[in-house]
């Protein structure tokens, strides 16, 4: 008797250093671009909190598919998976409204935005460009990219994101 109890205090003592060490909790990324699952125009989303925005669980894209961040023209450089799994040219033409996460915290919401479109938008745009020798996400404001366009507070540049990018050792200055 008194080996079975020994038995089940080790177990919930094991238990208790599990859960007190946070194995049980959802690790929130460094750096993710979410997708927005209720069914909004780009520009409604502004007029939003982000904390009532409902996220998809999976990414659009994390920090794995980053080679490297400049905060000086707000550039992602991406992997050629992460263009290759995401399918650019399916950006309807009012955009596709994203949160950006960052250190496991919301930081601003924008629209991923197709040049084709002649709408306007008074959000953070992130727009693809396809250089010679790499596939860049550039962050502007607005679109077409105008700071007199721009409505809001400019966050591209969030202490947060800076962290995040400093810390994987993609952060270009």
């Amino acid at each position: 008797m008194k080996k079975n109890r020994d038995f089940i205090l080790i177990v919930m003592l094991l238990l208790g250093l599990v859960l007190l060490s946070g194995c049980g909790k959802r690790k929130e990324p460094a750096f993710g671009i979410f997708p927005i699952l209720t069914e909004m125009m780009a520009e409604d989303v502004l007029a939003v909190s982000m904390d009532n925005l409902t996220l998809d669980d999976t990414p659009l894209l994390t920090m794995e598919d980053v080679v490297s961040y400049q905060p000086g023209n707000h550039e992602l450089t991406l992997t050629d998976d992460a263009v290759s799994r995401l399918g650019w040219r399916n950006i309807p033409l009012d955009g596709l409204p994203f949160v950006l996460v960052a250190q496991g915290e919301r930081v601003y919401t924008g629209a991923f935005w197709t040049p084709i479109s002649s709408l306007s938008y008074s959000g953070t745009v992130g727009m693809l460009s396809l250089e010679e020798d790499a596939v860049t996400l550039r962050f502007d404001l607005g679109y077409p990219a105008s700071p007199e366009l721009f409505e809001g507070v400019d966050l591209r540049n969030d202490a947060r994101i800076l962290e995040a990018f400093s810390e994987a050792g993609k952060l270009i200055e």
